[in-house]
Order: C-alpha cells, then structure tokens, then sequence
C-alpha cells in the first residue's frame, strides 16, 4: 500500500508544480500584455476575463493537477493490472495518450461544475457561456496548451520510467550523488532463483524458458511493493531483493513473508504454468543481513552496487539449499532478530561451512504453510 502512496504522490505533486508552472507563465504574459495596451479597465469591466488572468487561476492549476495527477496514477495502475503491459511500447503509449485526453476532458467538465456551480467565480453561468461563444480561443493559444501538456506527460512518464528503471528511490539517491562516494548501509539481502533452472531450460529450449522467467519474475513483482523490497538486480533465472533495514521486527519477517506469498501466487497458478509451460516453477532462496558498503559504479550504465560479505553469504545460503533440501536458508543474524509471533516454521541446521568461506556459520531452514 506504502509503494501505491507514493507512486499517486509522485504523479499528483509533478503535475500540480507542471500546471501552476503554466498558469504562472500564462498570467505574467497576460498582464504584460494588458499593461502593454493599457485595457485594465476593459479587463475590470469584464467579470470572466478578469477572472481567467486572476490568482484563481492558480487554484484551479492545483485543482486540475490533483485530478490529473490522480488519473494519470490510475491509469498507470491500470495498464501494469491488466495484459496491456505486455503490448509493445508503442502500443502502450497510444492507449496511454488516448486515455490521458479522455481524462483532460473530463477533468475540464468536472471542473467547470464545480466552478460555475460553487459560486466560486464572480460570474454567471450564462455570461461564461456567452462570452465563450463570442470569444473563441486563438488557434495559437489551443496549440500552446496542447503542445505545454504533451511535452509535460512525455517528461513526467519519461521521469516515471526511468524511477521504475533504477527501483524507487533510486534515482532520486543518483541524481543527488547520495553513493557518489561509498556509504555503509544496514540491510537484508535475498538471493531467489528457480529449482532445477538448468534441467527446465534444456526442456523447454532456451526461448521458452525466457518465457517462464518473464512471467514469474511479473508474478513477483507483483508482490515486491507490499513488501517493502527493492530489486536489487536480475542475474540469469536470479532475482537479489533487498531491504533497509530500519524496524528490527517487520523487516526481517517481510522476505519469508515474501517469498512464500510468491510461492502460494505459484501455486494457486498450477494450471497457468502446466498449460503454458508443461511445468510448474519451484524457487529456494537465501537471507542474509548486516552492514554492506553501498556505491554509485559506471559511468555509461549507472547502477547502485551493494558490496561486502552479507551479500557473498547471502548468496552462498541460497547456494546450499539443494544440499539440505530445504527451500529457504536464512542466517542466525536473521533469526535472531525475527519477532516469535510469526507462523513459520524454524529449525537449526547446525554448524555449516558454507562454499568459498573459510569460517563456518549457524544456518537455520524456514519452512510455512500456504497462506489464504
């Protein structure tokens, strides 16, 4: 619910600063005009015009980018809801255009009632009907808007993309230079890749199974913004998820809570994968967390890098779940800061050497019912 919040917020905010910006424009040069030809008195005189260069004009500028705002959200929650997220881009962006003018107009309807209806404005409905019908807006000014706004949405839903593209947060943290310089960070790491990838690959021939992975990698992420989770990155049929950790309590619970949310969203889908795919994805994970050095890297393809031994061991647990048999391996660190009012399932594996380590660690299993 928090990552909905954000994404509305986000929307409303940028498109309450990109009208007022306009509205802002458009006074200053209408009263420069005004002044210019010296006709304030004809302005005063005329209760709609007046009105249209006044500061009302920037309430309405708020009211237009909370609405629109809102509906450019729901119309980007829709679109990632439904199968149109799967279309091409191009097709993406026609039907997003088409529902953007669609919401325009009917935001302009909306709020032309409550304008004329609110007794907000010094008019009546009738002298704004007749004024409009007697003073149409110059084609120039028409173009204008339509050029401000097109430019406008093209650059928000570019900024939009290119939030989704680094993970939230993110971009913000690179534009301002946060890791420019490496910083230490406490968090919980989860490596995640599919059972027995290399047998399924072979099956299904390597186009398929691609396949497979888009969709449960969709099915996932449609868990990740409930759990609090960043995507950390994709590597192969491996997905790294990771938390900052700032509750002990709810964040060390959110990636078991995870990883069987997405494990029953397999389940419950059986037939979809049977069907589609001739087999049904299974995936082991490891959880590890503590202090990992975080820093900006690249300079033609920028991405935020985690580094240290929490995120070797990490990687390492996820690695041994095919020697114990056990889905979810988890570190005594984890464990230990995990609230007991939980209902899964922990049991200690003992003492274990780990690969490529040298000092050996107490490892725990995780095991859960499917949830309803």
């Amino acid at each position: 619910m928090a990552r909905y919040v954000y994404d509305w917020l986000f929307y409303v905010i940028l498109w309450v600063a990109v009208t007022l910006f306009f509205n802002f424009i458009f006074i200053s040069i209408s009263w420069t005009v005004v002044e210019v030809l010296d006709v304030s008195s004809q302005v005063q005189s005329n209760s709609v015009f007046g009105y249209m260069i006044s500061n009302f004009q920037y309430l309405e500028g708020f009211m237009f980018g909370f609405l629109f705002g809102t509906a450019t959200f729901g119309i980007n929650l829709a679109i990632d809801r439904t199968s149109i997220h799967k279309f091409s881009f191009g097709k993406i962006i026609i039907i997003k255009t088409l529902l953007y003018f669609f919401s325009v107009a009917l935001i302009f309807v909306l709020m032309s009632g409550i304008i004329l209806n609110s007794g907000m404005a010094p008019f009546t409905k009738e002298q704004y009907r007749e004024y409009i019908l007697s003073n149409p807006m110059p084609s120039s000014y028409i173009a204008a808007i339509i050029g401000y706004f097109v430019i406008s949405t093209l650059l928000i839903n570019y900024v939009a993309l290119v939030s989704k593209k680094f993970g939230p947060g993110q971009m913000i943290n690179i534009f301002f230079g946060k890791y420019n310089r490496p910083k230490t960070e406490n968090r919980i790491f989860m490596f995640l890749d599919m059972k027995d990838s290399t047998t399924n690959a072979e099956k299904l021939g390597h186009i398929i199974f691609s396949k497979l992975l888009q969709q449960c990698f969709l099915d996932l992420n449609k868990l990740v913004p409930d759990s609090g989770a960043e995507i950390y990155q994709y590597v192969g049929d491996e997905v790294v998820l990771t938390w900052n950790i700032k509750n002990y309590n709810s964040n060390f619970i959110k990636p078991m809570m995870l990883f069987f949310d997405f494990k029953e969203r397999l389940e419950l889908k059986t037939n979809y994968y049977k069907s589609k795919f001739g087999v049904v994805p299974e995936f082991k994970a490891g959880v590890n967390a503590g202090v990992v050095t975080v820093a900006e890297i690249g300079d033609i393809k920028k991405e935020i890098a985690y580094h240290g031994d929490v995120v070797n061991t990490a990687s390492r647990l996820r690695g041994a779940c095919n020697e114990f048999k056990k889905d979810l391996l988890a570190s005594e660190y984890v464990i230990k800061n995990i609230s007991e009012a939980h209902e899964y399932k922990v049991k200690e594996i003992g003492e274990v050497t780990l690969k490529g380590k040298l000092q050996s660690m107490k490892v725990f299993s995780v095991e859960g019912e499917t949830r309803g």
